[in-house]
């Protein structure tokens, strides 16, 4: 399940990087809440770490179990 949310969290980063895709930090578009040069590299750095998402390779790190482990207790 926490596999999971992470994928989902990703998903949305990279919608958001999506929205002004750059790599050059000053011509990014950033919400308006943030004026802080250090928010605007934390954003930037989530949101370019984001674009390199690819779905293909963390399904292949999905962690997987038997089903006695999945049993009721």
């Amino acid at each position: 399940m926490l596999h999971d949310y992470f994928t989902e969290l990703a998903n949305l980063m990279r919608e958001l990087y999506n929205l002004s895709p750059t790599n050059h930090m000053g011509k990014m578009q950033y919400p308006d809440g943030i004026s802080s040069d250090v928010f605007k590299g934390m954003y930037f750095d989530a949101l370019s770490f984001a674009a390199s998402y690819n779905k293909d390779s963390y399904e292949s790190l999905r962690p997987h179990t038997t089903k006695y482990l999945k049993m009721r207790y």
